[in-house]
C-alpha cells in the first residue's frame, strides 16, 4: 500500500511490474505486470514434511536467471531503474539484482522488514540466508530502510537512506477529542494476526463495561469462542475499505498501536517501522503504543510525545493506561497536538514521497 500511495497515486513515476504473487488477479491495477509462477511438481513437494528445507534452498538458490518474458517486458519498457521489496527476503530479490545488472541500471532495494518475517526456512539455514539478505543490501546502488532501526541493523552503506512508509494524509479540518457521555471506545485497525490478535484478545477479555473495542483488518488468530463473542457483538467488524474506515474513526476515542513483546518478534520490532502508525496520525485521535521500548513506535512517540506509552506486556497495565486516557481529556488533546506537529515534521507524505523522488532522481542523473 505504501509504494501504490508513491507510485499510483501520485504521477512522478511509471512503473512496470513483474511478480509471482497471483493475489494480484484479486484487483484492477493501473499499471502493466506480469505473472510468473512455480511449476505444479514444486507447487505440490512444498507441501510435504520437506517444506521447510525446500524452501531455504529457493531463497539461497533460485533467482540467478530471469524469464525471458520478464527481459522481453524490461527490454519494452525502457526503466530507470529497477526497484524489488529486498525485506522480507525472496529469491525474486536477488532475480531483480540480476536484471538490474543485465540491463546496466541502477538496482534500488525496500527494506521493509526485517530478512525473516513470514518466511518459511529451516532454521538451519538461517545464517546463509541472513547472510544473502545483507549481501544483497550491499550491491544495493540505493537501499531504502524503513526505520532508523532497520539501518543500523544492516551497517554502513555507500547510499542508504531512512524512507519511512507513507501514510494517508490528515484531513484540514481536524476534528477535537472532547470527551462525551458515550462509552469511551477504543479501535485498532490493522493485521490480526501473529502476536498482535493474541495481544487485543489478551485486552479485550478484561475489558469492563465503561470501555468498548472496535477491532478492524485482518486474520484474527483468536480462538473460536473469542472470535465468535467478538463477531456477535460487534467488536470485530473485519476489513473494509480505507475511507470507510476514516468515517469509522470519527466514532472512536483511542486509537490503540501494539507491538510484540516476544523475543521471537524483538528483531522484527526493532528494525520495522509500521505503516498504519502513521495511518493512524490522519484520523486526529490520541493514540496509545503498548510495546516493548526498543520498539520504533515507542522511540518514535517518545521523541515527540505524540502517544501515551505502554511498555509493560501485562494487558491489566495496558487497560490502566486507557482508562487514564478516558479521565484526562487535556491530555487526549495535547496527545492529537503533538502528534500532528510530529506528521508535519517528519512523516507528511509530501515529504516522504519528496525523499523518494529525490533519492531515485539522483541515482539517475548520477
Amino acid at each position: 500500500m505504501a509504494f501504490y500511495r508513491h507510485f499510483c497515486e501520485r504521477p512522478d513515476f511509471k512503473i512496470s511490474v513483474a511478480t509471482n504473487n497471483p493475489d494480484i488477479f484479486n484487483y484492477e491495477v493501473p499499471y502493466q505486470f506480469s505473472y510468473f509462477s512455480t511449476n505444479k511438481i514444486w507447487q505440490r513437494i512444498v507441501r510435504t514434511r520437506l517444506n521447510q528445507w525446500l524452501y531455504s534452498s529457493a531463497h539461497l538458490t533460485w533467482g540467478n536467471v530471469v524469464p525471458s518474458q520478464i527481459v522481453k517486458q524490461a527490454i519494452d519498457f525502457k526503466p530507470d531503474v529497477v526497484l524489488t521489496v529486498a525485506g522480507s527476503w525472496s529469491w525474486t530479490t536477488r532475480m531483480a539484482g540480476v536484471l538490474a545488472k543485465k540491463l546496466k541500471i541502477p538496482l534500488v532495494g525496500s527494506f521493509n522488514d526485517w530478512w525473516y518475517y513470514n518466511l518459511i526456512y529451516h532454521p538451519a539455514t538461517e545464517k546463509w540466508i541472513e547472510r544473502s539478505f545483507r549481501k544483497f543490501y550491499q550491491k544495493c546502488d540505493l537501499a531504502l530502510c524503513t526505520s532508523e532501526g532497520m539501518r543500523d541493523e544492516l551497517g554502513p552503506h555507500k547510499n542508504a537512506i531512512v524512507f519511512y512508509p507513507s501514510g494517508a494524509l490528515m484531513p484540514t479540518l481536524i476534528k477535537k477529542t472532547d470527551k462525551t457521555d458515550k462509552i469511551f471506545t477504543v479501535a485498532f485497525a490493522g493485521n490480526i494476526g501473529e502476536w498482535y490478535g493474541k495481544m487485543l484478545e489478551s485486552l479485550i477479555t478484561i475489558a469492563k463495561d465503561n470501555i468498548k473495542f472496535r477491532i478492524f483488518g485482518n486474520n484474527p488468530n483468536w480462538s473460536d469462542e473469542f472470535l465468535a463473542k467478538a463477531t456477535q457483538s460487534g467488536i470485530y467488524r473485519g476489513h473494509i475499505p480505507f475511507e470507510e474506515l476514516r468515517q469509522e474513526m470519527l466514532e472512536v476515542d483511542v486509537l490503540l498501536l501494539p507491538m510484540g513483546f516476544d523475543k521471537s518478534s524483538a528483531q522484527i520490532e526493532r528494525t520495522s517501522f509500521k505503516t498504519k502508525f502513521l495511518d493512524y496520525l490522519s484520523f486526529s485521535k490520541p493514540i496509545l503504543v503498548w510495546g516493548p521500548e526498543y520498539c520504533s513506535a515507542v522511540r518514535t512517540a517518545t521523541e515527540f510525545d505524540s502517544a501515551d506509552i505502554c511498555t509493560v506486556p501485562d494487558p491489566k497495565t495496558c487497560m490502566e493506561g486507557l482508562v487514564a486516557l478516558r479521565e484526562n481529556p487535556e491530555r487526549r488533546q495535547q496527545i492529537v497536538n503533538n502528534a500532528q506537529r510530529m506528521y508535519e515534521s517528519r512523516f507528511h507524505p509530501d515529504k516522504i514521497h519528496q525523499l523518494l523522488v529525490d533519492a531515485i532522481g539522483g541515482l539517475i542523473t548520477g
